[in-house]
């Protein structure tokens, strides 16, 4: 019985060399004005358009009503002068004063450093800008002292300004848009930079320059937006 022929079958042709893809890229490279656009615009829109929402918005009135309590220091001995002042619990003390005549005329004036629930009564100096504790109230005591080793007669007059702090206004959208700026103002020259850094790196010098541009605006336009927020705040 005969074999069969083991030897493969030999194809013959043409082989064909192989042909290269060459894809061709809609997206420019090199300088366009569309690039620099993006590079200088996205930057300076961000920080401009929250300033000029700013300066479209009312200014809120930041000052609660306030009440002024007008009352007299009685001298109690010696030099010594008090008065008893009971501060309800919603109320919030802004500003005291102690009322000299002619006190313009000494070599030493009062005031006060106050707080939410009391205060200290300084006496300042004016030649040496030496400051010396000279009274003081809280809430829990409810007295107001005061002495500074001066006869003023048998009383002074004293005023205590307070407010009702529940009446304080807010403004939380006015204050969003003025966190935003500060927001902004902060990563304004990350985004710029890293338009250059991309625009130029990948051929893109349009993104590039524009980047720049946004950069160099970026002094005044940070000025702007300092003065704008310290305008209405």
């Amino acid at each position: 019985m005969q074999e069969p022929n083991a030897t493969p079958a030999q194809i013959s042709g043409v082989v064909q060399p192989t042909q290269h893809i060459v894809i061709i890229s809609d997206e420019p490279v090199g300088f366009t004005w569309k690039h620099f656009a993006i590079g200088a615009l996205v930057p300076i829109m961000l920080l401009v358009t929250p300033i000029l929402l700013l300066n479209g918005m009312e200014q809120p009135d930041w000052g609660a009503p306030t009440e002024t309590n007008e009352f007299k220091l009685v001298k109690s001995e010696g030099t010594n002068y008090s008065a008893n002042f009971e501060l309800e619990d919603h109320l919030v003390i802004d500003h005291c004063r102690v009322v000299i005549e002619d006190q313009e005329q000494t070599d030493f004036n009062y005031w006060c450093d106050n707080f939410e629930s009391y205060f200290v009564l300084y006496k300042e100096e004016r030649a040496t800008a030496k400051n010396t504790q000279v009274g003081e109230y809280s809430k829990e005591s409810g007295v107001i002292t005061f002495d500074n080793s001066i006869d003023y007669g048998e009383s002074l007059d004293f005023k205590l300004t307070t407010y009702d702090e529940a009446l304080e206004p807010e403004a939380p959208a006015f204050m969003l848009v003025v966190n935003l700026i500060r927001g902004i103002c902060l990563v304004y020259p990350l985004i710029s930079i890293v338009f250059i850094v991309v625009g130029l790196s990948s051929g893109r010098k349009g993104l590039g320059y524009g980047g720049i541009t946004s950069l160099l605006a970026y002094p005044i336009l940070a000025l702007a937006s300092f003065s704008t927020v310290w305008k209405h705040i």
